[in-house]
């Protein structure tokens, strides 16, 4: 999750952890996220800004 540092952010932040905490999500720290194999998968196109996954 990428949030950006802002006040509306900050406020609500306790509130969007809990979220999704309930619903079964656990945090982990980017050095193990990057772990992931589809990080090493290559867009077939060319990057039109969005997102990795979508690309792929």
């Amino acid at each position: 999750m990428l949030m950006h540092c802002r006040l509306l952010n900050g406020l609500f932040l306790g509130d969007v952890n809990d979220f999704f905490r309930a619903k079964g999500w656990t945090w982990i720290d980017p050095g193990t996220a990057f772990t992931d194999p589809v990080y090493a998968r290559k867009p077939r196109n060319l990057p039109g800004g969005e997102a990795l996954a979508d690309a792929v």
